[in-house]
């Protein structure tokens, strides 16, 4: 896992590189000013890393880190623009979107192909962008408008196949998102509502709008057992957004999700179907992994 230690005011930072087998940091990597972001390539295994200030020398220089990961070194040093803010990466592609946020004064959004290190396209969005993840199923980007620092009200999907930018209107101050890539939902926190918006990546609608803890900021997924999870800032929790109907650590957990789905979706054939699934095993494996059992 790598995690990029923003520090305290200005200046050159680090990322920490934990091994999660044995939960302890075993390398500590120098890169430029403020690293805020970080997204992986699991089949080139280069780490990306947005240095949100820059070079100690010009702090509008904005910088994304290359990291090898069988090295834990810096491979490359990619100039791209004021703030990089959101970082999010396409393995299916090995395309890399990286966010300018320019202190809500840019609406670009860089495209780094990570075979050559270099920005091959530059896509303007409605507002300022600030986090962003990518459904490497549909090649689509989402890309949250615009954070903490302005009153933007919308999540801008980029579609690379069309190369076009639709507008999915939320609610007030949309901050993360995540993508659930077996579903084609897409979560989307809203900083200043304290509440989630599931968008359905098939018709750019929003479906769903969740409570959750107050000043929700990072969300992220897990497509093991189809469980989000949302940081909230405002309130030091974590908020947990689940498919399944059954509550973590109940007895009746796995029971309560079957009935559930099979009502919900008439058949758990449907509802694997609907969900991504190969097969009703698969989904019951995923039930279960949630459920602890």
């Amino acid at each position: 896992m790598y995690v990029a230690d923003y520090g305290l005011g200005i200046g050159p930072g680090t990322v920490s590189v934990i091994d999660a087998t044995m939960n302890s940091v075993i390398a500590t990597i120098p890169v430029d000013q403020n690293p805020f972001a970080v997204a992986v390539n699991p089949l080139t295994n280069r780490i990306y890393v947005t240095n949100n200030f820059g070079t100690t020398v010009n702090v509008g220089d904005g910088i994304v880190s290359v990291i090898d990961g069988a090295t834990n070194a810096v491979v490359d040093r990619l100039h791209v623009g004021t703030n990089p803010s959101g970082v999010a990466v396409n393995p299916s592609t090995n395309r890399i979107y990286v966010t300018l946020y320019a202190f809500a004064g840019g609406n670009t959004v860089q495209v780094i192909d990570g075979a050559t290190d270099t920005i091959v396209d530059s896509i303007t969005v409605g507002a300022p962008p600030w986090l962003i993840d990518v459904n490497p199923v549909t090649n689509r980007t989402y890309v949250a408008l615009c954070g903490p620092f302005c009153d933007a009200t919308g999540v801008d999907v980029i579609d690379a196949t069309t190369d076009t930018v639709v507008a999915v209107p939320v609610e007030n101050n949309p901050y993360g998102v995540a993508v659930n890539a077996i579903s084609d939902l897409i979560f989307a926190t809203n900083l200043g509502s304290d509440s989630v918006s599931i968008i359905d990546g098939t018709t750019n609608v929003v479906g769903q709008t969740l409570p959750v803890g107050s000043g929700p900021q990072g969300v992220g997924f897990n497509p093991a057992t189809l469980t989000a999870y949302v940081a909230n800032g405002g309130s030091n929790t974590v908020s947990v957004i689940t498919a399944f109907d059954g509550i973590l650590g109940e007895s009746n957990c796995h029971g309560k999700s079957v009935s559930a789905l099979a009502h919900q979706y008439r058949g758990l054939s449907a509802a694997a179907t609907a969900f991504g699934f190969s097969s009703v095993q698969a989904l019951q494996a995923a039930i279960a992994a949630y459920c602890g059992q």
